[in-house]
């Protein structure tokens, strides 16, 4: 593991205490996009790891794009985002709440949300207003909500379904009254959040669930991070006589002969007269 150091030079002690329950049997004290590049080609003192993963900053985001390749990655990770989609039954103070703590992250997080009404996104905006008086993150949440925050007004909940997956969010809210109905027709999100008691920052610290997800709609195409990750799917060929194995033999030839590969074809043709399984000899 990698994590950034402090003024002692060791990184936080909460990371260690964390690592140490997590297993963890190494530990560098580094980070940003040099700690990517230690760790895709390997040093003097750093290991060259098969697989980076995590989340950073634009800096590492743009060093795992360059190094991979070098190594495997989970994905490209860009600024972090939110959407909640709210009914007329939700509050628009959980709304709100839910916006500020995307928003605070940093300047470039996206928060939005999807709500019934024009009256309802003045309830919500106003909630955010008295929220941010007293927040102490309020700077950086008040350029994020002016660089990217959203308050779209949908017609039909079919229509914000539409949306949510065209957006496909990171963190997928859902404020609605029947949201365990609704969940199985969103299908582009990183994780969602179903009904507004599940709340993003329990899945961020909590609830188990996982944090390190797909951003900048890249949820149309992958999940986030997981034991597969760490996973790899090989294959394996063996041939034995039979009716299957001539079919496959003369279907690569005709292939072969088709793309113009002679030694394919050949290679295949050779294997024309009968072999003893297993041992590839006459």
């Amino acid at each position: 593991m990698a994590s950034p150091p402090l003024e002692d030079g060791l990184p936080d002690r909460r990371i260690l205490a964390a690592a140490s329950l997590a297993g963890a049997d190494r530990v560098y004290a580094m980070g940003g996009a040099q700690a990517i590049a230690a760790l895709s080609l390997g040093t003097e003192s750093v290991g060259r790891a098969d697989v980076v993963v995590g989340p950073g900053n634009k800096y590492v985001a743009s060093a795992k794009k360059q190094l991979f390749g070098e190594v495997g990655i989970d994905f490209v990770a860009g600024p972090t985002d939110v959407l909640v989609i709210a009914d007329a039954a939700a509050d628009p103070d959980l709304v709100a709440a839910d916006l500020l703590a995307q928003a605070e992250h940093d300047p470039d997080a996206r928060a939005r949300a999807l709500v019934p009404s024009r009256l309802f996104a003045q309830s919500v905006s106003s909630a955010v207003d008295r929220r941010l008086a007293v927040l102490s993150t309020a700077a950086t949440a008040r350029v994020s909500l002016d660089a990217g925050g959203v308050l779209l007004v949908y017609a039909t909940i079919e229509e914000a379904v539409r949306t949510a997956d065209r957006i496909a969010p990171e963190h997928l809210e859902l404020h609605l009254a029947d949201a365990g109905a609704l969940a199985p027709a969103f299908r582009n999100f990183g994780s969602l959040f179903i009904g507004s008691r599940a709340a993003e920052a329990f899945g961020d610290y909590s609830a188990g669930i996982n944090h390190t997800l797909p951003t900048s709609g890249s949820a149309r195409f992958t999940g986030g991070l997981s034991v597969r990750h760490f996973l790899k799917t090989v294959t394996t060929l063996r041939g034995t006589e039979g009716s299957g194995y001539d079919a496959a033999r003369d279907a690569a030839m005709r292939i072969a002969r088709a793309e113009g590969l002679a030694a394919h074809e050949a290679s295949a043709k050779a294997r024309t007269s009968v072999t003893r399984p297993g041992t590839g000899q006459n």
